[in-house]
């Protein structure tokens, strides 16, 4: 125990106590920095107020100003080709060796592993309601498990990026991590529109089968006809943004790129709207089904569960807008690639959202024995009986109450049926003979009274014996 004690303190110290480069290898690498990476070095030493005679105060000065260090990453990667900004980067790491580095990995693990589990979960959710309760699958259940494929492939693919410094400031970063790091950014796009389009159609797939509206049909068919054309379009301008494919991520190399910038910016804003339209295209049909008011706001907050993608969309585009000109994208995009997880897997848990609520239901009232919707019909039955009690006053169970007539507490006497008022026609001996309506109608009211008022004095006299009733005959 003691040796594993000692053996946890020596690496904490490692972490804690970091080695420095010494005087002479800074100056050898100071020398190999190319005049290019010096024009953009030397001004900043001089707003700093940097030693330059004193090459650790230099290292604190330098190495512990972020703005300063962002300030000269930039003016680098504008002024200095490939080949002199690896240079620069090797320099910086030498003189930087041993100075605290912020590192934004554990928020990056952290959201993507929660999230993952959740999705897993909700997915697991889905398919086991549809085996037990539909007992049959359909297009939108396989545009889920696709979604979920790449969602794990996204997860994943940023788990790559965090091994190679995706979360970490670039000048902190081997240059050799360089082409990884570009690739996992390639990458995590694509499989960003993939996802974002799977789980779209889903939603569409699911509108058609639940909706037979002719109007709603062929709203279904325009969306998938544009949820295909946004998806090949977006998923091929990002594969083939450059030319050659491989300067996506090797800027080593020559040729031309697109404006990236400007494809994930309308990327962004066509998902945020997309989502709109799906959630509240089904609202009309649900206000218009014959069920209670609180019956249709259940299903329609149902429905729009998606309002939490379309907030992490909005949250999304801002951060793109502010921070994809940055030239730390390792440190700027963070927010990024959260934002862009959180918004995949909510997409995904929303879709997947009335299935688990039907399974939720079906066990809830397996092992209650009731549903929700009988449990609150009796809530209301006894608030409204105990409200009853409130305002009336008990009987006492040994005086009668007051203002009672015992005969009228029983049940009334049921009257025999009155025969429609016409002719009268009465049957002897095979012939038939009529009589006259007013006949028969005085016969009939006479026959009437006669059996009521014998009934009531019954009831009467059945009421003081507490016994049932007599029928008198």
């Amino acid at each position: 125990m003691r040796l594993f004690c000692c053996l946890i303190i020596a690496l904490l110290s490692t972490f804690s106590l970091a080695k420095q480069a010494t005087d002479a290898e800074k100056e050898a690498v100071i020398s190999t920095i190319p005049p290019c990476g010096l024009e953009c070095i030397l001004p900043t030493m001089t707003e700093e107020n940097c030693s330059i005679g004193n090459l650790t105060q230099l290292s604190d000065c330098l190495c512990l100003h972020l703005e300063g260090l962002s300030t000269i990453a930039t003016c680098i990667f504008k002024k200095c080709n490939y080949t002199d900004l690896v240079v620069v980067e090797k320099a910086t790491e030498v003189l930087c060796e041993g100075e605290p580095r912020p590192d934004r990995k554990p928020e990056l693990l952290g959201t993507t592993i929660a999230l993952a589990i959740i999705v897993l979960v909700f997915v697991g959710l889905r398919f086991w309601s549809r085996f037990t309760v539909s007992r049959q699958f359909w297009w939108d259940d396989w545009f889920v498990l696709l979604g979920t494929i790449c969602q794990i492939g996204t997860d994943c693919a940023m788990f790559w990026g965090i091994s190679m410094g995706f979360g970490v400031h670039v000048w902190n970063v081997d240059s050799k991590l360089n082409v990884p790091l570009y690739q996992f950014e390639w990458i995590f796009e694509l499989l960003y529109v993939v996802v974002q389009s799977t789980t779209k159609a889903s939603i569409v797939c699911l509108y058609w089968r639940l909706f037979p509206q002719p109007w709603l049909r062929n709203v279904v068919r325009f969306l998938w006809v544009w949820i295909a054309i946004h998806f090949f379009t977006f998923f091929f301008t990002i594969l083939v943004q450059c030319t050659p494919i491989a300067l996506v991520y090797n800027h080593a190399l020559t040729g031309h790129c697109l404006n990236a910038h400007a494809i994930i910016l309308a990327a962004a804003i066509l998902v945020m709207v997309e989502d709109i339209i799906l959630i509240i295209l089904p609202l009309p049909l649900i206000w218009k089904l014959n069920v209670k008011l609180s019956r249709k706001l259940a299903i329609s907050l149902v429905m729009s569960v998606g309002l939490v993608a379309v907030v992490a969309s909005a949250v999304r585009l801002k951060y793109v807008v502010s921070f994809y000109y940055d030239i730390d994208q390792n440190w700027d995009d963070v927010p990024v690639a959260i934002l862009s997880v959180v918004e995949t897997s909510l997409s995904i848990v929303c879709v997947c959202f009335p299935p688990v609520k039907i399974l939720m239901s079906k066990y809830y009232k397996k092992y209650t024995g009731s549903d929700s919707s009988a449990m609150r019909s009796r809530s209301r039955e006894d608030l409204l009986a105990r409200l009853k009690g409130r305002f009336t006053r008990p009987n006492s169970p040994d005086k009668p109450p007051r203002f009672s007539i015992p005969w009228i507490q029983t049940l009334a006497p049921r009257l025999p049926t009155i025969p429609r008022i016409g002719s009268h026609i009465e049957l002897e001996k095979g012939k038939s003979t009529v009589t006259s309506s007013s006949t028969a109608s005085e016969a009939n009211q006479r026959s009437i009274m006669t059996s009521t008022s014998s009934d009531l004095e019954a009831g009467q006299e059945s009421t003081m014996a507490n016994t049932s009733w007599l029928k008198v005959g």
